[in-house]
């Protein structure tokens, strides 16, 4: 089959569109969104459809892609429907890459990545085409490139003055509206998609409050601390799903998954048990279903790899779980990849691979209520335990 589905960052469109232009003229079918394309009702369907229909995807990966959730979503779909992926490095390399977008990084892993810096259309689309042919893309019957006929004389003199005019109306437009910010809306306050979050932090073994540092990471990231001798702590933050820590000195991390409702006040207390001797490691979170772990817990996984390459005599079971959504048999084949994933991210990162013994868990030992969302979430985990 001879689509090919390119995925990139709005801002990489001139690149994207060339490598289309390079594949159509070897005869494959690039399908790429342009900004004469909406998104609709059923945009990511239609997405997805496409995807489903390629023979392999093109992801141009950028600084400007790597932050774009769409580009996620799409390569995700692209992982899980078993399509052939091929990552195009534009002005990154492969170390810049790996760090800056850990989960991107785990999906990509098993893929060979081609590297293009701007101005490299010609080289990279030869790379890109044999890149395709040796994962079995063949083109189909090669089309013409249509030709753009001349424009009559005087016309770019037109075109110019038009152009001025229309950035000119632009820049008046956008002027109008960074001051209607200023004067109406700034200093109002909360907006109504805002929510609230509060609760305590607490010793889990006196009661008494703590001084914390409390973590909200999700459709924003804000950071709030608790009072030393209530424990009370409150936070206003667009509403939404977010991985919430919770972190205090000489105590254990505590972590949960809240969805924040529109309005709404919701309160979660944290209880932190006092630290123990030995190495203390944090939970891995996962997405729901998914033997892929959440972004917010790559930082997790470095801090465990850092720990372990530091005492290297330390061996560690790596104990996967899920919720209890799903036959069993299913939930313990997933536990055992969650945890398969787990060891392969520490192993890469310098730990032996003879340390590590995983073992899936299935809905064993649920640490919070499988009857809520926020349960759940706190269910798919996988958890480091040191075994000497």
């Amino acid at each position: 089959m001879g689509r090919v589905f390119i995925s990139y960052a709005v801002e990489d469109l001139r690149v994207a569109q060339e490598i289309a232009d390079g594949l159509a003229a070897a005869g494959h079918e690039p399908w790429l969104f342009t900004e004469n394309m909406r998104p609709g009702v059923n945009y990511l369907g239609e997405i997805c459809a496409a995807i489903d229909g390629s023979g392999a995807i093109l992801f141009v990966v950028s600084p400007r892609s790597i932050s774009s959730n769409q580009v996620e979503k799409e390569i995700t779909h692209g992982f899980e429907s078993g399509k052939p992926l091929i990552p195009v490095l534009l002005d990154i390399t492969y170390e810049e890459f790996k760090h800056r977008s850990a989960r991107l990084h785990h999906v990509l892993s098993g893929t060979n990545a081609l590297s293009y810096r701007s101005g490299e259309g010609g080289r990279a689309v030869e790379q890109i085409l044999a890149g395709l042919e040796a994962l079995g893309v063949r083109p189909g019957r090669p089309q013409p490139r249509p030709v753009t006929p001349p424009a009559p004389e005087g016309s770019g003199r037109m075109l110019n003055r038009r152009r001025v005019a229309l950035f000119a109306g632009i820049g008046a437009v956008l002027c109008g509206l960074v001051v209607a910010y200023l004067v109406f809306w700034r200093g109002r306050g909360p907006t109504p998609a805002d929510a609230t979050a509060w609760g305590t932090v607490t010793d889990a073994a006196t009661g008494r409050g703590l001084a914390a540092e409390i973590r909200f990471t999700g459709p924003a990231t804000r950071t709030t601390s608790s009072d030393a001798g209530s424990g009370r702590y409150r936070l206003r933050l667009p509403a939404g799903p977010y991985h919430v820590e919770a972190r205090a000195p000489g105590f254990d991390l505590a972590a949960v998954s809240l969805e924040l409702t529109v309005g709404q006040e919701q309160r979660h207390d944290f209880r932190l048990r006092p630290m123990q001797t030995g190495l203390q490691f944090e939970p891995v979170f996962f997405e729901h279903g998914r033997p892929m772990y959440l972004e917010t817990s790559a930082a997790v996984l470095e801090r465990a790899a850092g720990l372990l390459n530091a005492n290297p005599s330390v061996n560690v079971e790596v104990l996967g779980y899920t919720d209890s959504i799903g036959p069993g048999e299913y939930n313990l084949a997933l536990s055992q990849r969650r945890a398969q994933a787990v060891m392969q991210h520490l192993v890469t990162h310098g730990v032996a691979a003879d340390r590590l013994r995983p073992r899936g868990c299935g809905e064993e030992n649920p640490v919070a209520d499988n009857g809520t969302p926020a349960g759940r979430a706190l269910n798919n985990r996988v958890e480091l335990k040191a075994t000497n």
